[in-house]
C-alpha cells in the first residue's frame, strides 16, 4: 500500500488567484459637516475617502474603481487637480498627501501636516503647482504651499474658528475664498496669498465656497440656508439667490458651462439653479425621512449630477426625474457578516447596516437597502438566508427577519443573551450561539429551547443535520436536533487554541476548523468524527483565522484572517494560493460564489471578489 501525504508547502504554478471586482465602501461622512468631493473627469469618477483609503468610483463604468491607500488616519477630504494628474487628500489628524492619479503606482508628490484636526477642504491653483488646505485646529486652521517642496505661498489668516471650506480661482490673478464656523467669507490675493477682506453676510456656518469655471464669480452656501454670489476678482458680494431649501445647505457645485449650480441640503433634496435668472430649475428628492438621507455633498461629473447622503450613498440624477436614476451604495463601516444564496449576496456591517446584492454582487447598481422602522442597535455579527428570507443577529442580542422580495426588515420580538456570534437555519428553526449558550429560536422569534453550555461558544455551522459549535476553550462540540432541542453527539478537544470559525462541506461529509493560533484542521464525519490525515500543516496565516468556506464541490477551501490574507487550498493536490492584503486591517468573512470565484469582506468596509483560474 502506497500512501500519499500532501503538504501545503507551495503555490500551484498552473493556477492563479486574481482580483475580479470590488464594491467600494460608501463615502465617509460626518453629521452636520459638508463633504469635499473630488471629480476625476478622465474616468468620469467621484473621488472620496473612507477609512484609510481614497476611492475613485466611476458613475459610468460601474466596475471601474480605483482604491489608493496613502493615509494612516481616516480620510476626510479630497480634491483633484485641474490637470487631472494629481489628487490631494486630507485626513482626521490634519495630514495632507498629494499623489499621482496618472500612474499605476500613484506616486506620492508631497506629504505634510497642516492642522491639528481634520482637514475639511482642499483646492489647487490653475497651474497645478499650489495647494490650499483648511480644517480644524488649535491655533492654525490652514496652509498654502507649493506641491513641489512644500514651501509656503502665503497665509490663509483672519478666521477665528475652524475653516470649513476653501476654493481658488483657476485663472490668473489667483484668488482664494474661504468659509468658516465664524460665519465669515474671507478673500485672499496672491501669491503669496494675503488677507484682503472678510464679509459676514451669513448668519451661520459657511459650509462651501466654489468659483465658477471662468473665475469671475464664486458662490457661498451655509447652514443659514443662504446662497450668496460674489465677484471673483474683488471678492465683494454682488447678488443673492433666493433659496427654498428648508435645511442647511451643505454643498454647491458649478455646471461646466458656468450657467447653473447644484446644491445639496439637510432637507434631503438636491436642487439645480440658473445663476442668471436666480430660479430653481429642478428639485431632486430623496424619499426616506431619516437623517441618513441628508445630502452633505454634490458634484458635476461632466454633465452628470451626483450627490452624497449622510449614509454615504452616491446618488446619480437625470433631468426630468425627481428620484435618482442610479444609487451607488457601499458600507460605511467594517463588513462583519456575509450570506450567499444562489445569486443573492447579503453583506452586513458594524454601523449596523445591511445591503442586498443581486447577480452575485456583480451589479452594484441593483443593490438594495432594507426598509426598517427599527434597526439593530449594534454590530451585526451573523446572517443566514433561508426560504427567501434573511435572518440577522446583532451584538445587542436582537434578531431580525427581512423577506428578500419586499426587503422590509422586522425586528423579532424576543432577544437572546450574551452577544450572538453565530446564526444558522436548522430543522425549520434558527440556532443562535452566544457567549452564554446556544438558543433554538422559531423563525417568528420565539425561544424554543436553550443549552446552558459549560464552555463559551464562539461560532457555529450546520450541514442541516449536525450542528458544530466552536468555543473559546479550544473545543468543537457536535449536536443533533431532536424536535426543538439540541442533543450533544460528540466533542473534539484536540485543538491548540480558541476556535474562531467552522464550516461544513456541501455534502456534509467534512468540516474545517480555524483557530486563533492560525491553524486550520480538517475532519471527516460519517456518524463519528475522524481527523483527515495526509494534509500536513495548514498553518500559513500570520494571525487568527476569521473566515472559512468550502467550494461547492468540496475540493477547495478558502480562508481569511486578521492578517488580511486570503488563502485558497486545493484539498486534492495539496497546493495553496495566497493573496496578501485583500482587506487592509484584516479580512472578516469569505464565501464561494461558484467553483472558481470567491467573495471576501473586511475591516476596510469593502466587498471584493476573486477568481481562481487555471
Amino acid at each position: 500500500l502506497k500512501l500519499q501525504f500532501l503538504y501545503f508547502i507551495g503555490v500551484a504554478q498552473q493556477m492563479s488567484l486574481k482580483a475580479n471586482a470590488v464594491i467600494p465602501p460608501a463615502a465617509g461622512t460626518t453629521r452636520g459637516q459638508a463633504l469635499s468631493l473630488g471629480v476625476y473627469k478622465k474616468k468620469q469618477s467621484v473621488v472620496y475617502g473612507n477609512g484609510l483609503f481614497v476611492y475613485a468610483r466611476s458613475v459610468e463604468n460601474l466596475n471601474e474603481v480605483l482604491a489608493v491607500h496613502r493615509h494612516k488616519f481616516p480620510v476626510t477630504a479630497t480634491r483633484v487637480s485641474p490637470s487631472q494628474s494629481y489628487c490631494a487628500s486630507g485626513d482626521k489628524e490634519g495630514n495632507v498627501v498629494v499623489w499621482a492619479l496618472d500612474n499605476v503606482q500613484n506616486t506620492v508628490k508631497i506629504q505634510t501636516q497642516v492642522t491639528a484636526g481634520p482637514i475639511k477642504d482642499l483646492c489647487f491653483s490653475g497651474d497645478n503647482q499650489r495647494l490650499v488646505a483648511v480644517g480644524e485646529g488649535r491655533d492654525n486652521f490652514s496652509a498654502a504651499f507649493m506641491i513641489d517642496g512644500g514651501s509656503s505661498v502665503g497665509q490663509i489668516s483672519g478666521h477665528t474658528r475652524n475653516i470649513q471650506t476653501c476654493d481658488m480661482r483657476l485663472e490668473r490673478p489667483f484668488r482664494v475664498a474661504t468659509g468658516s464656523e465664524d460665519t465669515e467669507v474671507n478673500f485672499y490675493e496672491g501669491p503669496p496669498f494675503k488677507f484682503k477682506h472678510g464679509q459676514q453676510h451669513h448668519s451661520n456656518t459657511v459650509n462651501c465656497v466654489r468659483f465658477n469655471p471662468a473665475g469671475d464669480k464664486f458662490i457661498s452656501v451655509g447652514s443659514d440656508k443662504q446662497i450668496l454670489v460674489y465677484d471673483g476678482k474683488t471678492g465683494e458680494k454682488v447678488d443673492e439667490i433666493p433659496c427654498n431649501h428648508t435645511g442647511s445647505v451643505y454643498s454647491v457645485a458649478w455646471h461646466p458651462s458656468g450657467s447653473k449650480i447644484l446644491t445639496s441640503s439637510a432637507d434631503k433634496t438636491v436642487k439645480v439653479w440658473d445663476v442668471e435668472s436666480k430660479k430653481c430649475l429642478e428639485t431632486f428628492k430623496l424619499q426616506d425621512k431619516t437623517v441618513d438621507y441628508m445630502q452633505v455633498g454634490c458634484a458635476y461629473v461632466g454633465e452628470t449630477m451626483v450627490s452624497v447622503g449622510l449614509n454615504g450613498d452616491l446618488n446619480v440624477f437625470a433631468e426630468g426625474s425627481e428620484q435618482p436614476k442610479l444609487v451607488l451604495r457601499g458600507h460605511g463601516k467594517p463588513v462583519t457578516a456575509l450570506a450567499v444564496d444562489g445569486d443573492t449576496v447579503v453583506t452586513c456591517s458594524s454601523d449596523p447596516a445591511i445591503l442586498v446584492w443581486g447577480n452575485k454582487a456583480h451589479s452594484p447598481e441593483k443593490s438594495r437597502r432594507p426598509i426598517a422602522k427599527k434597526m439593530h442597535g449594534s454590530v451585526i455579527s451573523s446572517a443566514v438566508i433561508t426560504e427567501g428570507k434573511l435572518f440577522t443577529c446583532s451584538m445587542d442580542d436582537t434578531l431580525a427577519v427581512t423577506p428578500l422580495d419586499s426587503c422590509e426588515l422586522t425586528m423579532l420580538p424576543n432577544k437572546v443573551s450574551g452577544g450572538p456570534n453565530g446564526l444558522v437555519a436548522m430543522g425549520g428553526n434558527l440556532v443562535v450561539t452566544t457567549n452564554k449558550g446556544i438558543y433554538v429560536m422559531s423563525k417568528e422569534g420565539e425561544e424554543l429551547s436553550k443549552v446552558a453550555t459549560t464552555f463559551t461558544p464562539s461560532c457555529c455551522a450546520t450541514n442541516g443535520k449536525v450542528l458544530l459549535v466552536g468555543s473559546k476553550e479550544k473545543k468543537v462540540t457536535l449536536y443533533a436536533m431532536k424536535g426543538t432541542k439540541l442533543e450533544q453527539l460528540e466533542e473534539i478537544a484536540e485543538h491548540k487554541a480558541a476556535i474562531t470559525c467552522v464550516a461544513w462541506s456541501a455534502d456534509g461529509s467534512r468540516f474545517a476548523v480555524g483557530d486563533s493560533s492560525r491553524e486550520i484542521t480538517m475532519w471527516e464525519y460519517t456518524g463519528s468524527v475522524k481527523q483527515v490525515s495526509g494534509l500536513g500543516s495548514m498553518c500559513y496565516h500570520n494571525q487568527s483565522v476569521k473566515g472559512i468556506a468550502f467550494s461547492p464541490s468540496g475540493k477547495q477551501l478558502a480562508t481569511v484572517s486578521i492578517d488580511s490574507h486570503l488563502i485558497v487550498w486545493d484539498l486534492e493536490k495539496g497546493t495553496r494560493l495566497k493573496k496578501d492584503g485583500v482587506h487592509l486591517g484584516g479580512a472578516n468573512t469569505v464565501a464561494w460564489l461558484s467553483e472558481d470565484e470567491v467573495i471576501t469582506t473586511g475591516q476596510d468596509s469593502a466587498v471584493r471578489t476573486w477568481m481562481v483560474a487555471a
